[in-house]
């Protein structure tokens, strides 16, 4: 297979997305071949967002699944499906892009599967926020300088051919389950951390994260990818409304753009509901919890 190989994962709630992610990549490369994993995802969703691409699905095996814990409901065990790409795809894929369906793809990135890394395991660009090194316990047996800046793990370039010759499946298993129980940001620490040394570093043009309220103009227009990586995401209810608008700006299908702009404007009659119902509730524990 000599396409450029593409991988996402997505459940149903990011089903849509994704598929606006995957159109955004064959707009720059009409031949991209797409790796995907999915979980909690009915077959019309699937079928939609797969409508007309060229695919393959790759899932880890369930008794491995489930042997990954999961201290944190926010992520699926799902999420380390990447990290073992060499052994779920032909020997003849060297590098795959992975990527997150909360990202938008404004520039052509199939050149970054030319990028010399033979040393690396994967690349990917620091956090926006710049150095969180003491994210969890372990870091305090980590000798690191002080500049010493921590990836996201949204946007990574993994290289196959690393994997295949300092890795098995099964030391990469027992280490995924011995480091995710002191993890905070699950995947993410486990990268930056087990990683460490082995990660190229790419310009935050390549993963640029939107965190600000305003959000700035320079970086995004200078951006390969905006990364909507905080919560709630911009097609949801509560969403930082600069948020909204960048996102339904980038997309161009504008029939769906109309669509979830006037759920926004439902959105933002129910949202003040859901935040008043939500302090209830915190009062309520508060109350009970001290009777």
């Amino acid at each position: 297979m000599s396409k450029n190989v593409y991988y996402i994962l997505f459940n149903k709630t990011f089903a849509r997305p994704a598929g606006e992610l995957i159109r955004e990549i064959l707009s720059f490369d009409k031949d991209a071949f797409f790796a995907v994993c999915t979980y909690d995802i009915d077959k019309k969703s699937f079928a939609q967002t797969m409508k007309s691409v060229q695919y393959v699905e790759v899932n880890l095996d369930e008794s491995l699944l489930g042997s990954i814990p999961v201290p944190v409901k926010r992520w699926p065990n799902f999420i380390f499906t990447k990290y073992f790409l060499a052994w779920l795809l032909p020997k003849d894929i060297h590098k795959v892009i992975c990527l997150e369906p909360d990202m938008v793809v404004k520039r052509d990135i199939k050149h970054l599967f030319d990028i010399k890394m033979d040393d690396y395991a994967l690349a990917a660009a620091y956090e926006n926020s710049g150095n969180n090194i003491e994210r969890f316990e372990l870091w305090d047996n980590v000798p690191l300088s002080p500049d010493k800046l921590y990836v996201n793990a949204g946007f990574n370039v993994i290289n196959l051919d690393w994997f295949r010759e300092n890795m098995t499946e099964d030391y990469l298993k027992k280490k995924i389950i011995d480091i995710v129980p002191f993890t905070s940001v699950y995947d993410q620490d486990f990268l930056n951390y087990f990683f460490l040394g082995k990660v190229f570093i790419l310009p935050n043009s390549y993963n640029y994260q939107l965190r600000e309220l305003i959000p700035w103009r320079r970086e995004i227009r200078n951006s390969y990818i905006v990364h909507f990586s905080a919560s709630p995401k911009p097609w949801k209810v509560g969403s930082k409304p600069s948020w909204a608008f960048l996102y339904f700006k980038f997309i161009s299908d504008h029939k769906y753009k109309a669509k979830i702009l006037i759920f926004g404007l439902i959105d933002v009659v129910c949202y003040p509901i859901v935040l008043a119902v939500r302090g209830l509730k915190a009062i309520g524990r508060k109350i009970f919890a001290k009777k």
